[in-house]
């Protein structure tokens, strides 16, 4: 006798099916913590980003001073440490200011000594921003401006603003005269040309000849 079979999912139909849909929900879980942590990172960058950059403009508007290669914890990023860098710009008389922001972390590192381990920071983010200055409009730790290093960063500049020449104002110096070349006494184009304005078209006078018919 033939027992009829009922419709139904048997129980390893069930449980694959299961652990697909677990399977997949696990990868979505991933997925959203993988783009969350992305997001909040990046919106942190952004952020301290912002810091260097208002950093940079109270060095460039004289408020703050420069400490080059000095690292300060940025004020509510856990992690973030920024510096200023000072170079010199391939133009002459110009500086190249850097603000850098750096978040490292703490971890393990194999050391030389069998069987120990070395505590080092190891960078994770960095962000920074870059302009060039003047360097006698910025205040740099540690210097001080004098009449010579100013003519050493912009020996024409500083030379004319000594000599009290105003460039670019009424007391510059006169042009040169173009026509010095020139006789003084010539007069080119002026009333002492020949009176007689015919005398070169061989006519003898406007009197007697005009046009070429005479008069009667």
């Amino acid at each position: 006798m033939r027992r009829s079979r009922t419709n139904g999912f048997t129980l390893i139909e069930v449980l694959v099916v299961l652990a697909i849909l677990v399977s997949g929900f696990v990868a979505l879980t991933q997925l959203q913590t993988a783009a969350i942590k992305e997001s909040a990172e990046a919106e942190e960058k952004t952020s301290v980003q912002v810091c260097c950059q208002n950093e940079l403009d109270k060095i460039l508007g004289g408020i703050a001073e420069v400490r080059p290669n000095e690292l300060r914890p940025i004020p509510g990023f856990d992690g973030w440490t920024m510096t200023v860098l000072c170079s010199d710009a391939p133009v002459p008389g110009l500086v190249v200011l850097r603000v850098a922001a750096r978040k490292s972390e703490y971890t393990t590192v194999p050391s030389d000594r069998p069987g120990a381990f070395d505590l080092v920071q190891k960078p994770i983010a960095e962000v920074a921003v870059t302009e060039w200055a003047d360097p006698d409009r910025i205040r740099i730790a540690g210097r001080t401006p004098s009449a010579e290093t100013a003519d050493q960063a912009a020996p024409g500049r500083r030379r004319a603003r000594r000599e009290g020449d105003a460039i670019g104002s009424l007391s510059s110096p006169p042009a040169a005269d173009p026509f010095a070349a020139f006789d003084r006494d010539q007069e080119i184009g002026s009333l002492t040309a020949p009176a007689d304005p015919f005398a070169a078209s061989g006519f003898e006078s406007p009197s007697g000849q005009i046009g070429g018919v005479k008069s009667p």
